[in-house]
């Protein structure tokens, strides 16, 4: 049984790791990672990573309430220890495509015996309260990004090669963790802004004023509402965890928890000329600050999509809507442009065309196109490397679906197409992490497991997910379906 992938894209993932793309670096065009090279090389350094992992986790509760986990977030992100987590996704990943066990022994040890760390009980509320804090503080979100990594190993080695009581230690831990997440994102943050939520966001009625902020979200740009500051990145990396729990555990909660952040993020979180939120995060400090933050949210949304797809839960490839936040005065309106996940990830293509409108940081005068937040004729640094590759995260992605788009491909196929600027040769790491793992490193090579996969063929149709178990037994038949 597997809930992350399907047996037509492991076969693909088998192809490729023979015959590429992205196998060696430069074998898809000129700078294409050589994603599963370094997989395989971060695969054989987990045996060693393996003897020092134990990670202690909150073991007091001093540093509650507003910086809990800090010292975890630079352990979780921007120190070597974050490594050993990149190992360990590798080396099950490595175990699956190439059908062996060679580190499984490792692998199972390790998270066994983290999730029964004390300081990692994400049931104990005196070290992970929902109270007297922000949800969205450095430890918490890491946190969730930290345990994902965890919870696609065990899908990839397989949950019928764990024993029963060994999945309970792991789905207990997991759901554990999703629980306290899940408070933090709704019941604390989202729940508060409207009446009620679900359904189309058309219906919603704000629960308290919305309140505008006295800076636009960029130079000459609409006002600032305070309402797409909630759909952050975040929240986000807390969402997709929490979505992938509930694809597991068969769980409608957490399940919902990533269908109804989709739906208010596509309403809320865009202006309606396309722009989103996130430009305010654009200073004149760090003028292209707002291509990371706003990629990563379209990335992690994309990653929701494709998991509730593949398990036959909803489609979100195909939801739209007019709904839209009027900056002029704060309300919710329908009538404007469609809006969709396609719509959303082609946004970014705002960032590498070089004819894209100049577009400053609000606290910044001047006209040196250094400073332009669409980085494509901005001056070439740590920003614009990093922002190239992290637009093709969300455009992978979704391109296992959205077959044969010449639009989606100039976006993950970064040979310059297109008018756009290509890949960098030395593409800047996020934290610790290799360009190429995704936010926060969730996955082994994001392009290598869905860049083009599907391009000349039909995509599969979903798995039939079983309701007659608890986490849901996925059907191997496939059935090829026109989209």
């Amino acid at each position: 049984m597997a809930f992350f992938y399907t047996e037509d894209e492991l076969s693909k993932w088998q192809n490729r790791a023979v015959n590429g793309p992205f196998k060696s670096a430069n074998d898809a065009f000129e700078n294409s990672p050589g994603d599963w090279d370094r997989i395989v090389s971060y695969a054989a350094q987990f045996p060693t990573s393996a003897g020092v992992m134990n990670f202690v986790g909150n073991t007091t509760s001093v540093d509650l309430p507003e910086n809990i986990g800090v010292t975890d977030s630079y352990i979780f992100r921007w120190s070597s220890t974050a490594n050993y987590y990149s190992h360990m996704i590798c080396a099950a990943f490595v175990d699956l495509v190439n059908g062996t066990t060679v580190y499984r022994n490792d692998l199972k040890s390790v998270m066994l015996a983290q999730a029964q760390v004390a300081g990692v009980d994400f049931s104990n509320r005196s070290l992970y309260p929902t109270t007297g804090f922000d949800g969205n503080s450095d430890g918490v979100w890491t946190y969730a990004l930290w345990v994902h990594k965890f919870l696609k190993c065990y899908d990839w080695i397989g949950k019928e090669n764990f024993t029963a009581g060994e999945q309970t230690i792991l789905e207990g831990w997991f759901a554990d963790a999703a629980e306290w997440h899940e408070y933090l994102i709704n019941t604390k943050s989202l729940d508060r802004l409207f009446v009620a939520r679900g359904g189309d966001t058309s219906t919603y009625v704000p629960d308290y004023q919305f309140s505008y902020t006295d800076y636009p979200a960029f130079r000459g740009g609409p006002t600032r509402w305070n309402t797409g500051s909630w759909y952050t990145n975040r929240r986000w990396e807390q969402v997709y965890f929490v979505t992938n729990v509930g694809v597991l555990l068969n769980n409608t909660t957490y399940r919902n928890t990533g269908v109804n952040m989709f739906k208010e993020w596509l309403s809320f979180w865009f202006f309606p000329s396309g722009y989103w939120d996130e430009y305010h995060r654009s200073l004149a400090t760090r003028p292209q600050a707002a291509i990371g933050y706003g990629t990563g949210n379209i990335a992690q949304a994309a990653g929701v999509a494709h998991s509730l797809y593949l398990n036959n839960y909803t489609n979100l490839y195909e939801y739209s809507t007019t709904t839209y936040l009027d900056p002029n005065d704060g309300q919710i309106k329908t009538g404007g442009v469609t809006r969709d996940l396609i719509w959303a990830v082609r946004n970014q293509e705002l960032f590498l065309d070089y004819n894209s409108p100049d577009v400053y940081p609000y606290n910044y005068v001047g006209t040196d196109p250094a400073y332009l937040i669409h980085a494509a004729r901005a001056t070439a640094g740590t920003e614009q490397r990093r922002h190239r590759y992290k637009t093709g995260e969300s455009a992978s992605i979704v391109s296992a679906y959205y077959t044969n788009n010449q639009a989606i491909k100039n976006l993950y196929w970064g040979d310059g197409a297109g008018g756009f600027i290509g890949f960098p040769s030395d593409p800047t790491p996020q934290g610790v992490f290799p360009a190429y793992m995704g936010t926060g490193g969730v996955y082994p090579a994001y392009n290598f497991m869905y860049a083009g996969i599907n391009d000349g063929n039909l995509p599969p149709e979903p798995p039939i997910v079983s309701e007659g178990t608890r986490s849901g037994r996925i059907q191997k038949t496939v059935r090829y379906i026109k989209h």
